[in-house]
């Protein structure tokens, strides 16, 4: 028979008279430090500038965002391929952390793709509504302010109202920010809404954003799991 704690059960019986205040709907966030040799580093650095030389000369913008320039799909790349064995052991790790069927899933890089940020630039409030977990590494962090990224909840605080003279019955959005730094790898579900503040350091900064679509594995055939599609093995295209 199991052994009851009855003073801790007396005791949150108590708190619950009393009234209490708690914390609900908590999001996963992992992060995790990558450092890359140098060499590696350098490797990846020289194959950028040819690309950056020639984006830059030719837009008006003062940004990079590789998935709409047409680099998004970095994990095909074997300049990558020391960075990708590390992301994808974080990734599963990151669902074992809350997730008893971790083993069942099979997880796919759907794209990734180089940020380039100059100073004075930052990333609207967006979500990633094409994936199932996104993730950035921050390659190259100069010194300078600015740039977090900002999580904001999924759930509104606050219950709504039309009086402009109570403001705390208004609907708010709770934030909470990541400050980056060189080798810093943060991963997060795709659906929650993010951005990246102005950023002001004096050198440009460099990240790399992935996007990942889970399927139930490829040994559970195309109808065990109810709420994950079947791997892509089982699909069939249109042949029309």
């Amino acid at each position: 028979m199991a052994k009851i704690n009855f003073k801790r059960l007396t005791d949150e019986l108590c708190q619950k008279k009393k009234g209490h205040s708690f914390q609900l709907f908590s999001i996963n966030i992992y992060q995790r430090d990558i450092l890359m040799s140098q060499e590696t580093r350098s490797v990846i650095i020289s194959s950028f500038e040819e690309m950056q030389d020639g984006y830059f000369k030719s837009s008006t913008t003062s940004s990079y965002t590789g998935d709409v320039e047409g680099m998004g799909a970095m994990h095909n790349l074997d300049i990558f391929e020391e960075l990708i064995k590390e992301i994808e052991i974080s990734v599963l790790e990151y669902l074992r952390s809350f997730s008893k069927m971790s083993d069942k899933l099979q997880v796919y890089h759907q794209k990734s793709w180089p940020v380039f940020l100059k100073s004075g630039t930052s990333v609207d409030s967006h979500h990633h509504s094409n994936s199932d977990l996104s993730a950035v590494y921050y390659f190259d962090v100069p010194e300078g302010s600015g740039g977090e990224l900002i999580f904001y909840s999924p759930i509104d605080l606050g219950l709504p109202s039309n009086s402009t003279g109570v403001d705390f019955w208004k609907n708010k959005f709770c934030v909470n920010g990541i400050k980056p730094y060189t080798g810093l790898l943060v991963i997060f579900p795709s659906s929650i809404k993010h951005e990246v503040r102005k950023y002001t350091g004096k050198k440009q900064r460099v990240s790399f954003s992935f996007d990942f679509t889970l399927t139930a594995s490829t040994d559970l055939g195309s109808g065990q799991i109810e709420n994950l599609p079947p791997s892509i093995n089982h699909w069939r295209a249109f042949q029309t």
